[in-house]
C-alpha cells in the first residue's frame, strides 16, 4: 500500500430510542500513516479530515444528525517497521 493512506480504525454505535425519539453517540476512529518525509502531506490530510469531521454529521444540507462531542489528535513516530513511519490519530465522537 503505497504512502500516505488513512485506515479506519474502529467505528462503534452506541445507544438506543425511546419513545421520543433517538439518543446515543458515534465513535470514529482513524489513523494516517505516511513516511518521514510526508509529514506536511499528513498535516494537510488531517485538517481536512478535521474539517469534515467537526461540522458533524448531516442527513442533508438542512438536517444536522448527530454533533461533535469529543475530539483528539495524537502524532506519533511509529518505529514498529523497518521504515520509521509518521502516525497521527484521530478520534472523533459524535453525540445524536
Amino acid at each position: 500500500m503505497p504512502y500516505p493512506f488513512v485506515r479506519v480504525n474502529q467505528a462503534t454505535l452506541t445507544g438506543g430510542s425511546t419513545k421520543t425519539g433517538f439518543a446515543g453517540e458515534i465513535t470514529i476512529n482513524l489513523d494516517l500513516f505516511g513516511t518521514l518525509y510526508q509529514k506536511l502531506e499528513l498535516s494537510e490530510m488531517q485538517q481536512k479530515l478535521e474539517a469534515v469531521g467537526l461540522t458533524g454529521i448531516w442527513l442533508s444540507d438542512t438536517s444536522l444528525v448527530a454533533v461533535v462531542d469529543d475530539y483528539q489528535a495524537v502524532n506519533l513516530l511509529d518505529t514498529s517497521t523497518t521504515t520509521p513511519l509518521n502516525h497521527t490519530n484521530l478520534s472523533f465522537k459524535f453525540r445524536y
